[in-house]
C-alpha cells in the first residue's frame, strides 16, 4: 500500500498576499519611526502588524510551487524555528546577566522566526534558480 503524500501548497496564501504583506511591513517600520520620533516607545501594534505582513509575505504561493519548494519550505521553517530559539534564549541570557531584565516578546519573537524563515527561504530557492 503506497502512503499518499499530503499537499501542503494548500494551505498557503495566494501570491498576490506577498505584495500585500510587503506592503504591511512597510506601513508597520513607519509606525516605529513615527512612535520613535514622538519620544515614545515602539508600540505593540507596530509588531502585531510586522507579524501579520511577514506571515503573509512567508507564506504565500510562489509561481512555480512544486515538491522541490515544498521541500525547501519545510528545511527552511525547521531551520529557522531552531535558529530563532538559540537566538532568543542567548540574547535573553547575556540581557539577563547584564541587567536581570527579561527578553523579548511573543510577538517579536514570531517576527524574528519568521524573518530567519523568509532569509533561508530565498537564499535556498535563489540556489535552485
Amino acid at each position: 500500500m503506497e502512503i499518499k503524500k499530503p499537499d501542503c501548497s494548500k494551505f498557503l496564501f495566494p501570491g498576490k498576499m506577498k505584495a500585500i504583506g510587503i506592503i504591511v511591513i512597510l506601513l508597520s517600520i513607519g509606525m516605529f519611526f513615527i512612535t520613535k520620533s514622538f519620544g515614545g516607545s515602539v508600540s505593540f501594534l507596530g509588531w502585531y502588524f510586522m507579524a501579520a505582513g511577514l506571515t503573509l509575505s512567508a507564506f504565500s504561493r510562489e509561481k512555480a510551487e512544486d515538491e522541490m519548494t515544498e521541500s525547501v519550505r519545510l528545511r527552511s521553517l525547521m531551520i529557522s524555528v531552531s535558529g530563532a530559539i538559540a537566538f532568543v534564549m542567548a540574547f535573553d541570557l547575556i540581557r539577563y546577566f547584564n541587567d536581570g531584565s527579561g527578553g523579548m516578546s511573543a510577538v517579536q519573537f514570531i517576527c524574528l522566526m519568521i524573518f530567519f524563515y523568509i532569509i533561508r527561504f530565498r537564499i535556498e530557492i535563489s540556489k535552485l534558480i
